[in-house]
């Protein structure tokens, strides 16, 4: 089934979906844009930078920015009970989605990555060279997590702004697929950091597929993380 429309994604965001592995077994049976679907996930695989890549599924990066936007909303049902109707990617962005809800609440949604840049450009360079060094990853802790998490709060609140009028709450996802950022060090930052803000309504860190995380907690192994925020 495929999830992601460029104009509307899709409406049934309140059902079920299945882990992300299931959805790709029955995408092929169900899917009549299947072989287009899988030519553009090659086509993004080969401009990948060869680092921190999972949200790099798609090459047109309003679809994957939707894919982040879709994670948040699966949580958010089941962790709150929401309820959503569509995202539709915003071209003239800040913020870079938009996501109604079933009782008429516009939600722009900003979308954030927390990545170490330096690594991105060395992995982009082994790249062009032809190597590939798999297991060399940027190192993280709770400082370094928390100091790169408010930072990037702090900007995106300062950027939303002058659009606080235009929509009933502002979201931030903070989204990373840095291998050493596991659930246990985003959860032990997390218990910790509050970051002060004007505008944005609620923040949130979301990591990568984790197969070891807990589905009842996080939908489709998703782990995702509640930001503190506080009214500066």
């Amino acid at each position: 089934m495929r999830l992601w429309k460029r104009n509307s994604l899709h409406a049934g965001l309140k059902q079920d979906f299945g882990s992300p592995r299931d959805r790709m077994a029955g995408a092929r049976d169900e899917d009549p844009d299947w072989e287009k679907i899988v030519a553009e996930m090659r086509e993004a695989r080969s401009m990948s930078r060869g680092y921190a890549s999972n949200w790099e599924w798609a090459p047109d990066r309003q679809l994957a920015e939707a894919g982040v936007v879709q994670a948040l909303a699966d949580y958010l049902i089941g962790a709150e009970g929401a309820s959503w109707t569509s995202i539709i990617p915003i071209s003239d962005d800040p913020p870079d989605a938009l996501l109604s809800s079933t009782d008429g609440r516009q939600i722009g949604v900003e979308v954030t990555e927390i990545v170490d840049e330096k690594m991105v450009k060395w992995h982009r360079h082994k790249k062009a060279l032809g190597q590939s060094y798999p297991y060399h990853w940027a190192t993280w802790n709770e400082s370094l997590l928390e100091e790169a998490l408010s930072k990037c709060v702090i900007r995106k609140d300062k950027k939303l702004s002058f659009k606080r009028s235009n929509f009933d709450e502002l979201f931030v996802i903070a989204y990373t697929d840095e291998p050493a950022i596991d659930i246990d060090l985003a959860r032990l930052t997390i218990s910790k950091l509050s970051v002060s803000v004007e505008t944005i309504d609620r923040a949130f860190l979301l990591l990568s597929y984790t197969p070891n995380a807990n589905v009842l907690e996080f939908p489709h192994g998703i782990p995702i993380f509640p930001i503190q925020l506080r009214r500066a």
